[in-house]
């Protein structure tokens, strides 16, 4: 029996998936499987598994019909046979010892959960929220652990870890399919909400290739509307878990804190318009399944959550409750007053700076596509951007470049 099994879902990756599975097949830890699932590839990526596995016999392809990303996760589990497994997408890679610090880690501390750091390819689309969601520090967590579901970067990603095998088929956890986003973030909540231990280690050990243009969350973030409605059922999907597992009440709080943060907020931004309605209209009611406005405002300590989850649940379709002037006191809600004043004077300066570069473009024209002339076109910009900060407003800018 392998020692740990490498579950990778693929799916029209053809031009990356031989660098993914090179830095499988070339592990220290050689006492691997690697369960590789075509979720109904339409271009070469197929093919490439094939070839693979006549070359390596610890290779094992499954195919199945396009059925999104879980499911093809969800078929490796069903099928892994080591006591320990992990996830890689088909466009990332692996450090070459990932699988035995994973694996050692998992069975020294006989833990059911270990997250890692990881490093983002290119190095110049790392943001600073990929930034610290992928750098951790080492840490033991014991049982339901408050602080490493909500304070410390453990979600949302399921592929920068290990699992115990028999933890996640004892507990019945898998993804969710039908899903096409979010559905990292109900797995991670299914997870650490059940690790008996959870252990967090400093060591980079993966590879995360920052979205291609046709990957899922590219795609949803051209269509706002699709990608509240996905949030919607993530939110949903978590609620129904936790109830079931009787975890509401152990982080009643910081789980409204989530929500607040990860889908209202969003909401709130939003223009007024008949989906918005429609949008509140539909979360309430998925809220009220397991909230009730009295006890939120009795539980709650937060002022400025209490009130926005109240407000949420008392929703008669007047807009103006969740206006864009309320933003910032949703802000409050999750991560405090001071750091919502904060919040706010970036998110003014980030505005000026848009039009103050719209402006200094209009002037200057991007100039012929070379290198050398754009990296000198952007530091321009960049100086005559600090200038007209310190020396002008933007109304007497635009008046002095007219």
């Amino acid at each position: 029996m392998a020692r740990m099994t490498v579950i990778v879902p693929v799916y029209n990756v053809e031009s990356l998936l031989p660098l993914c599975l090179d830095s499988i097949r070339k592990q220290s830890l050689g006492d691997i499987e690697i369960v590789c699932v075509n979720d109904g590839s339409t271009d070469r990526s197929g093919a490439i598994l094939e070839l693979f596995a006549e070359i390596d016999p610890r290779i094992i392809v499954v195919n199945q019909e396009n059925r999104g990303v879980s499911a093809a996760r969800n078929a490796g589990i069903k099928i892994a046979s080591s006591p320990y497994l992990c996830f890689v997408d088909a466009d990332d890679c692996l450090s070459r010892k990932a699988c035995e610090v994973l694996s050692h880690t998992l069975d020294s501390f006989e833990a059911d959960v270990v997250k890692c750091s990881a490093r983002v390819a290119p190095e110049l689309r790392e943001t600073p929220w990929l930034k610290k969601t992928l750098s951790l520090e080492s840490e033991v967590f014991e049982g339901f652990s408050k602080e490493v579901i909500f304070k410390k970067p453990s979600r949302p990603f399921p592929w920068n870890g290990a699992y115990r095998t028999a933890f996640l088929k004892d507990n019945g956890i898998v993804f969710p399919e039908g899903l096409a986003l979010g559905e990292d973030q109900v797995f991670s909540f299914s997870t650490l909400a059940r690790s008996a231990k959870t252990v967090l280690i400093s060591d980079c050990l993966y590879e995360y290739l920052v979205e291609r243009d046709d990957s899922a969350m590219s795609s949803f973030g051209k269509n706002h509307i699709k990608k509240l409605e996905s949030h919607e059922r993530v939110v949903s999907e978590i609620l129904r878990d936790w109830s079931a597992g009787g975890y509401i009440e152990k982080a009643y709080e910081e789980l409204l804190s989530f929500i607040n943060d990860f889908h209202l907020i969003q909401l709130c931004t939003m223009p007024q318009c008949e989906d918005k309605n429609r949008l509140l209209g539909s979360f309430k009611c998925v809220l009220r399944e397991h909230f009730d406005a009295e006890e939120v405002a009795k539980k709650v300590q937060n002022k400025y959550l209490s009130s926005a989850i109240c407000d949420l649940l008392q929703f008669d379709g007047n807009l103006s409750t969740f206006d864009s002037s309320r933003v910032w006191d949703l802000y409050a809600g999750s991560f405090g007053r001071e750091a919502a004043k904060a919040a706010r004077r970036a998110a003014n300066r980030s505005r000026f700076n848009k039009k103050v570069k719209a402006i200094f473009k209009k002037v200057w024209p991007l100039p012929a596509n070379s290198m050398v002339r754009y990296l000198d076109y952007e530091r321009e910009c960049a100086g005559f951007l600090q200038r007209s900060q310190m020396a002008m407003s933007l109304a007497e800018l635009e008046k002095l470049m007219k």
